[in-house]
């Protein structure tokens, strides 16, 4: 929140303390972004662009334990999906 610039290559992690469906949104947030849920063991579960500004909640359908923030876009630019795993 109240970022103005995020850097190419850059992002914001997310840990939580355990697996649930988890929420993120874009309150007091100026840049488009996209949040990818990732499982406790390190798997991008689901991929989704984010409104600037927006109060709705984007949820994980799924139960996620990590959550990545990047650049609207950096997923896709660098051929990132659903299903690959990430190291840690």
């Amino acid at each position: 929140m109240h970022q103005k610039v995020l850097e190419k290559n850059s992002g914001m992690i997310f840990i939580w303390p355990s697996s649930k469906r988890q929420c993120m949104w874009m309150k007091n947030t100026s840049l488009p972004l996209s949040v990818a849920f990732i499982s406790s063991n390190g798997r991008i579960l689901e991929i989704y662009d984010m409104v600037p500004f927006s109060e709705e909640s984007i949820c994980s359908n799924q139960r996620a334990r990590m959550a990545v923030e990047v650049n609207q876009g950096w997923f896709a630019k660098n051929n990132i999906i659903v299903g690959d795993k990430i190291n840690f």
